[in-house]
């Protein structure tokens, strides 16, 4: 019962530090948040989303793809154009916000939390 507890109480205290760490990297409108000595959650910062405006659609790299330093990251089409981002650390793309995959407009509307965009395995 006893390790029960500690698996639970583990879990939950590594949900709330991934939600609740700051972000204090930026780069170039992306912002990242460290998971683990190998993981890098990548996001969309609030000031690239105000200067965007109403987001249509976001081009996505494929799972496992391996991006570079300088690689582009997504594409974003809004009603007057496409903006490019491009990724500041290099890494395998690992996992997908499904929720922005299917709907890129909620990214206006969620918290920044919710907002990432794709996570890298690190080199």
């Amino acid at each position: 019962m006893a390790s029960a507890l500690k698996v639970t109480w583990l879990w939950w205290k590594n949900y709330w530090i991934e939600r609740h760490t700051p972000i204090t990297t930026t780069y170039d409108g992306i912002w990242l948040r460290t998971k683990s000595h190998d993981r890098i959650i990548l996001g969309l910062t609030d000031q690239a989303k105000a200067d965007i405006g109403d987001i249509t659609s976001i081009s996505y790299p494929t799972k496992t793809t391996e991006l570079h330093a300088g690689d582009t990251l997504i594409e974003i089409t809004s009603n007057e154009t496409v903006t490019t981002f491009k990724v500041p650390v290099g890494g395998t793309v690992s996992k997908f916000n499904d929720e922005l995959v299917q709907y890129p407009e909620k990214i206006g509307q969620n918290k920044l939390a919710d907002n990432w965009i794709v996570e890298l395995k690190g080199d």
